[in-house]
C-alpha cells in the first residue's frame, strides 16, 4: 500500500495524476488498517475493489 501512495502523491512517474479518487481510497484503506482496534468507527467500512487490485500488484518503477 506504501508504494501505491508514494506513486500517486509523485504524479503517476511524472505524468499529471488523474486519479485522486483511487488516491483516496488508498488513503483511507491505509487509515483504517492504522487504526485497526482503535475505536474509531472504520472496522465496518468497506472499500472498492480497486484497493485489492492496487495492492495485488506492485506500483510502476521509477
Amino acid at each position: 500500500m506504501e508504494g501505491w501512495i508514494s506513486y500517486f502523491l509523485r504524479d503517476c512517474g511524472g505524468e499529471e495524476s488523474e486519479e485522486p479518487l483511487r488516491l483516496a481510497y488508498l488513503l483511507l484503506g491505509k487509515a483504517a488498517f492504522d487504526l485497526d482496534g482503535a475505536d474509531f468507527g472504520f472496522g465496518g467500512l468497506e472499500f472498492p475493489s480497486t484497493v485489492d487490485d492496487f495492492l495485488r500488484h506492485d506500483p510502476p518503477k521509477q
